[in-house]
C-alpha cells in the first residue's frame, strides 16, 4: 500500500488511449460562404441546358417521404404551413438589429410592392428620360396631352354676395356711388322699361 497515493489514484487507475490518427476530411464545398452566390456561366453556343442546381423543395419532400416513410408519419402528416415558413426564412435572413427594431412585415409588404410594379411594362413610345434633368422637368404634354388645359371651377352661388331686388327693397344704399346710384339706376331703367325703344346689343 503506498500512503503517498491520493484517493483519485489509488481507486481509479489509469487507462493508456492509443489516439487514432487524424483522418484528411474534405469539405464539401470549398468556399461555403460564397458557394449560394455563385453562379453558373452558359455559353450560347451549347446545345443542352444547365441543370438547375437548386431541386424544388416540394419534389425534394415527396422524394424524402418515399425514402423514409417512418420520419414522414411523424413529422410531414400534417401539410407544411407555407406562410410560417416564409416568415420564418424573412426572420432568417435578416440581423439581429432588423428582427429587434424594424417592422418586416412593413418591409416585406414595401418589396412585394415594388415586385409587382416590375410586372407591369411601359408602352413602346414611351418618353424615357435620359437625364436627371429630363427626369425631374419633363413636359406633361409629352404625357397627357390635356396637362396644360385649365379646369373650369364652377361658381359656387353664395348667400353673403348682395342681391339687387332685395338691396332695392330694403332701400340700401352702402357700396352705391352717388353716380352709379343716380345715372345708373335711370340708365337701367331706360333699358329695363325700353322707354326709348328696342335696345340693340353691341
Amino acid at each position: 500500500m503506498d500512503y503517498f497515493l491520493t484517493n483519485y489514484n489509488e481507486d481509479y487507475c489509469k487507462k493508456s488511449i492509443i489516439r487514432s490518427p487524424n483522418a484528411p476530411h474534405d469539405p464539401e464545398f470549398k468556399d461555403p460562404a460564397a458557394e449560394s452566390f455563385k453562379n453558373y456561366l452558359q455559353l450560347s453556343s451549347d446545345p443542352t441546358p444547365m441543370e438547375d442546381q437548386m431541386e424544388n423543395a416540394d419534389d425534394y419532400l415527396h422524394k424524402h417521404e418515399k425514402n423514409h416513410p417512418k420520419l414522414a408519419k411523424i413529422y410531414f402528416d400534417k401539410p407544411i404551413n407555407n406562410e410560417v415558413m416564409t416568415k420564418d426564412f424573412i426572420f432568417n435572413g435578416r440581423s439581429m438589429y432588423q428582427c429587434d427594431y424594424c417592422d418586416l412585415e412593413k418591409d416585406n409588404a414595401y418589396k412585394e410592392e415594388i415586385r409587382q410594379k416590375n410586372l407591369f411594362r411601359l408602352p413602346d413610345d414611351w418618353d424615357i428620360p435620359l437625364s436627371s434633368h429630363r427626369y425631374s422637368h419633363r413636359n406633361p404634354v409629352t404625357i397627357n396631352p390635356n396637362a396644360m388645359e385649365r379646369t373650369k371651377i364652377p361658381r359656387v352661388p353664395n348667400n353673403l354676395d348682395p342681391q339687387p331686388h332685395i338691396r332695392k327693397i330694403l332701400k340700401v344704399q352702402t357700396g352705391k356711388t352717388e353716380y352709379g346710384g343716380v345715372i345708373g339706376d335711370l340708365g337701367e331703367l331706360i333699358m329695363n322699361d325700353e322707354l326709348h325703344g328696342k335696345v340693340t346689343l353691341v
